[in-house]
This record gives structure tokens, C-alpha cells and sequence, in this order.
């Protein structure tokens, strides 16, 4: 394979070389022209879509003790309104997905309205490192005075 050849079907880089299978270059009809038409077998991968998750947020559990009590009793009315199966009775796991979804949704949504949601403590770096760098810097040049 040519060396101008290799660089024009791989504009993004070395690593991309290797992805080149086959690359054959034919002369036009009229030979006596520059111009030849270049192709190439090439194996691709393309790789899946990014996707961005939201942030999750935490919920406060070390706030548990001082609200167990209002959680357990929100938790408890709320359960109240579910409906009670008999566990000898057989189903099938579309039911016990259902069920299982409504419960947990029942507790996350007495969690969320219970507990408060975690929020940032710390600062940013960057505005405590200009802060830093000023002092010293100040100082510096208070001492070389």
C-alpha cells in the first residue's frame, strides 16, 4: 500500500490503520491524466450512542433515627392501600412485577417526602485555590519588600 494512499484513507490517525482491509487504486479511462480512483475495504465498528445520566440524588439517611419513627408510620399508611395476596395462590412474574413495583414506589415516594435530599458540602477547588494563591502571593511580596 502506498504511504499517500494509507494517510488519505486514514485521516483520524494511525490507530485507524489497522481498519483498512483491501485498498486498490485504478486508472480512468484516459491514462495519461493524474487522476485515479481509490477504493477500499474497510472495517468498521461503530461504537453505541453516549448517554448522559441525570444526577442522582441522595437521600439523607443518617437523619434516619431523629424521623425513623414519622417513616415507619408514613410507610405504614401507605402500604395499608395495597392489596393483600394470597401467598399459596400461584402467579406468574408479570404480577409479582407489578406488585413489586408499586411497593418500592410506595417507600421511595414516603423516603423522598420524609427524608430531604442530600445536598453539596464541599467547595469549589478553584475558588479556594485562588484564594490560596493571592495570600501567598501577597505575602510574598510583602516579605521581598
Amino acid at each position: 500500500m502506498d504511504a499517500s494512499l494509507t494517510e488519505a484513507l486514514a485521516p483520524a490517525g494511525r490507530r485507524d490503520l489497522s481498519d483498512v482491509l483491501l485498498t486498490r487504486s485504478m486508472r480512468g479511462a484516459e491514462c495519461w491524466t493524474g487522476h485515479r480512483m481509490v477504493r477500499a475495504s474497510v472495517s468498521l465498528q461503530l461504537r453505541p450512542p453516549i448517554r448522559k445520566k441525570k444526577a442522582s440524588r441522595k437521600l439523607i439517611v443518617k437523619a434516619c433515627p431523629s424521623v425513623q419513627p414519622a417513616l415507619e408510620t408514613a410507610i405504614e399508611e401507605s402500604l395499608q392501600h395495597v392489596d393483600e395476596v394470597d401467598p399459596s395462590l400461584p402467579r406468574n412474574t408479570d404480577d409479582l412485577t407489578r406488585e413489586w413495583e408499586t411497593i418500592s414506589s410506595r417507600v421511595q415516594e414516603c423516603s423522598v417526602n420524609t427524608l430531604d435530599f442530600s445536598s453539596r458540602n464541599h467547595l469549589d477547588w478553584f475558588g479556594l485555590m485562588t484564594i490560596n494563591y493571592w495570600m501567598c502571593l501577597l505575602l510574598s511580596i510583602i516579605a521581598t519588600s
